[in-house]
């Protein structure tokens, strides 16, 4: 009879721990969920701040296009913005 009470304590304890461990992972899961919510607002923000640049930087090139008189110096130049301009999303992409 001792060995029965001593197995039902001990699977006791280990269901108890178990129910901590649970608790433990739902609070830590809340968290993250929260984390997760605040990252893709920040994404979603930040995306949006790159398509308002990106046309302010459009208005710019054609600007300062305007200003060159020689075609192949404007696409060279053009052609330029536009490799930088991908070089930035590349780097907000990692």
């Amino acid at each position: 009879m001792k060995e029965v009470d001593a197995l039902l304590s001990d699977i006791y304890l280990k269901i108890r721990k178990l129910i901590e461990t649970q608790n433990s992972l739902k609070a830590e899961n809340a968290g993250l969920k929260e984390s997760q919510k605040e990252l893709k607002n920040l994404i979603t923000q930040q995306a949006t701040k790159i398509r308002v640049l990106e046309a302010k930087l459009d208005q710019y090139a054609v600007s300062q296009t305007l200003e060159y008189t020689d075609i192949d110096l404007a696409r060279k130049k053009i052609g330029g913005l536009v490799r930088e301009i991908d070089k930035c999303i590349s780097l907000l992409n990692k």
